[in-house]
């Protein structure tokens, strides 16, 4: 089960009112096989909208990266972009085709 590592909150003002977007770090346990066989900690990030008269929105990818410093830049990245859960994986997609 996903744990919530860190977690972050954006508001954003439009005519029909404040946004709030939430972003959170999630981490979750994994067995690693082969050579360095073990416990590893895998992160994702979960990204959730809600507004006035709007139906609340959330995305999560996981397993994006075993590294929590390179997790908490990227989710860091996607926060300071008020990235949406619509556009999330876009986003995760373009930063993991740069490595």
């Amino acid at each position: 089960m996903p744990v919530i590592a860190h977690k972050s909150t954006v508001q954003l003002r439009t005519e029909e009112g404040c946004i709030t977007l939430t972003y959170s770090l999630v981490s979750r346990p994994v067995q690693a096989e082969g050579f360095d066989a073990g416990e590893m900690t895998e992160y994702g990030i979960r990204v959730e909208m809600s507004g006035p008269g709007e139906r609340a929105e959330t995305a999560e990818i996981q397993g994006i990266t075993c590294s929590e410093s390179e997790a908490l830049q990227l989710a860091a990245r996607i926060a300071a972009g008020a990235v949406t859960p619509v556009t999330l994986a876009d986003v995760v997609d373009d930063y993991l085709a740069q490595w």
